[in-house]
């Protein structure tokens, strides 16, 4: 198994598809996709995730040895050659995809021997004049309040490299119920918060749950 903590790059990808295609694209998912990306060069595992409560987005997540490797051949060769399966569940997903690539920028906290089965995801667009700001509040004081809560094993953050918007935080959740705790509000609230909050110029939140992951799951 790969190291992830060697992992300086993240690329991200969001689908939808409709429901009653939901069995063929899972299965195409983690019997195919996952691991055909996974196993590109500079890949060090793969990632499935569903979006709890009622948002029926899906999300992969690949760790990658830095953000360089989603530019490289070999990356896209696999996207400018699908599989003619992929092909095909290109056509129940249409233009609901969204891919990101990032650099990661911080991370507070080790991973875990398996991967966490729930994480927390938030993504900021800011404001560019308090964008130095916004670092330091997000890497000197949120992002270690947020770690220190119980239940939170993980918190790393991101800046895109391909994708919108420019920032990126995943928090690894022992479960949902985390993020509805006093601690992760009081801590959430903490110092420069407000402040902050005032110059998001875009704000997109949403949690979910593990499905499937290649470097924990056998292959079948």
């Amino acid at each position: 198994m790969k190291d992830a903590r060697t992992a300086n790059g993240l690329l991200a990808a969001w689908l939808k598809v409709p429901e009653a295609a939901e069995d063929e694209f899972n299965a195409w998912y983690n019997t195919e996709h996952l691991w055909q990306i996974s196993s590109v060069p500079g890949f060090h595992n793969g990632r499935r995730y569903r979006a709890i409560a009622d948002d029926p987005w899906y999300l992969a997540l690949y760790d990658l040895r830095d953000p360089q490797v989603i530019f490289d051949e070999p990356f896209q060769k696999v996207i400018a050659e699908p599989t003619a399966w992929s092909r095909r569940m290109k056509g129940h997903y249409g233009p609901n995809r969204i891919r990101n690539g990032y650099e990661k920028i911080l991370e507070l906290g080790s991973p875990a021997g398996a991967p966490s089965p729930y994480i927390f995801m938030a993504k900021i667009e800011i404001d560019p004049a308090v964008e130095a700001e916004f670092n330091e509040w997000y890497n000197e004081e949120h992002a270690p309040a947020l770690s220190s809560v119980p239940g939170v094993a993980r918190v790393r953050r991101f800046v895109a490299v391909e994708g919108k918007p420019k920032y990126a935080a995943i928090y690894d959740l022992a479960s949902p119920e985390v993020l509805e705790t006093e601690a992760w509000i009081h801590a959430r609230e903490l110092g420069r918060t407000q402040r902050m909050r005032r110059h998001m110029l875009q704000v997109e939140k949403s949690c979910y749950k593990l499905l499937f992951a290649t470097d924990v799951a056998p292959r079948t």
